[in-house]
C-alpha cells in the first residue's frame, strides 16, 4: 500500500504541556474555541479519531503548522463530559504515532494530514536485557521523584512485557518535559 492511501485527514488538537503515547488512556480538559471545535468534529465521525500533537510554545494561543510538532499521536475519543458551556473534559486512548504533513484551518479547527509512523520492533537478547534493566531503574527512579507512587505502578511496570510500552508508560508516569519527550517519539 502506497503512503498516500494511508494518508488520513483527522482535527487536530494541540497540547500545551502534556504529550500522549500509543497505547496510553489521557484525561485532557479542552477550553480554547478551536480545540472545542476539533473535539465536536472528530465527535460527528464514526471512529471519533482526532490527532494530539505537542505545541512548542505552550504560552501561544493560536498555533499554526509551525508552532507544533511535526509527530503526534492518533488518538480515539472514549469518552466526553461537558461540565461547563466554555469547557469539555475528554479521555482520548493513544492508537498510532503519526507524522503530521500539513496542517490548516477549516471551519474553526485546525485539521491535519498525518502519515502513520510505525514503531520500532526490535527483540532479541540485547532488547529484553535493555527491558530487566529498564525495570530495575524505573523503580528506582520512582523511589527518587514521587514518593507516594502507588504500589500498583510498580507491579504495572515489573508486569509489562512490551518494551517499548514500557518507555511509553514511564515517560507519561515520571512527567518527562516535552521537549525531551518529542526525542522519543
Amino acid at each position: 500500500m502506497s503512503d498516500q492511501q494511508n494518508v488520513k485527514v483527522l482535527p487536530i488538537l494541540p497540547l500545551k504541556n502534556a504529550l500522549l503515547f500509543p497505547n496510553l488512556l489521557m484525561p485532557l480538559s479542552v477550553g480554547r474555541s478551536t480545540s472545542l471545535a476539533a473535539v465536536k468534529a472528530a465527535l460527528a465521525t464514526e471512529d471519533k479519531e482526532i490527532v494530539l500533537v505537542a505545541q512548542r510554545d505552550p504560552d501561544l494561543e493560536s498555533p499554526t503548522q509551525d508552532d507544533l510538532y511535526s509527530v503526534g499521536t492518533r488518538a480515539v475519543i472514549r469518552r466526553m463530559s461537558k461540565p461547563n458551556e466554555s469547557m469539555v473534559e475528554v479521555l482520548v486512548m493513544g492508537a498510532e504515532r503519526v507524522t503530521v504533513l500539513k496542517v490548516e484551518e477549516v471551519d474553526g479547527y485546525l485539521q491535519a494530514r498525518v502519515l502513520p509512523s510505525p514503531l520500532p520492533e526490535d527483540g532479541g537478547a540485547e532488547v529484553e536485557a535493555l527491558h530487566g534493566a529498564l525495570i530495575e531503574l524505573s523503580n528506582k527512579a520512582i523511589e527518587l521523584t514521587q514518593v507516594q507512587t502507588p504500589p500498583e505502578i510498580r507491579s504495572l511496570l515489573a508486569s509489562n512485557d512490551d518494551p517499548l510500552r514500557l518507555v511509553f508508560l514511564l515517560a507519561s508516569v515520571l512527567g518527562l518535559d516535552v521537549k525531551k519527550e518529542q526525542a522519543l517519539l
